[in-house]
């Protein structure tokens, strides 16, 4: 069975997309739904110390146990302008844009 390893945000409903601020500084907490019914949530990590750190979402078959569902909190320096997800590193947070008044 073929299947993709990690998860592209075309196949994510995120259902949390948050900035907190914390007394440790601010960070990024990110959580959604994989649309794969087959595949569930191996585990998931925050790749790169650089101005764009990328989530990355590593599937597996799904088995008892396992779900579809994840939610990982990331710390954001002030360097990070901002944050992507994904293999084709799809921005889902920037500086710019969560600072804008609208």
């Amino acid at each position: 069975m073929s299947y993709p390893p990690v998860a592209a945000a075309k196949d994510v409903k995120f259902n949390r997309l948050v900035v907190e601020q914390t007394g440790a500084g601010t960070k990024l907490i990110v959580g959604g739904l994989v649309f794969h019914s087959s595949l569930a949530v191996k585990h998931v990590n925050v790749e790169g110390e650089t101005r764009q750190p990328n989530v990355m979402v590593y599937l597996t078959p799904a088995k008892r146990g396992l779900s579809g569902t994840f939610i990982i909190e990331a710390d954001l320096p002030d360097r990070v302008d901002c944050v992507s997800f994904g293999p084709d590193a799809q921005v889902i947070w920037s500086r710019a844009s969560s600072t804008q008044e609208g």
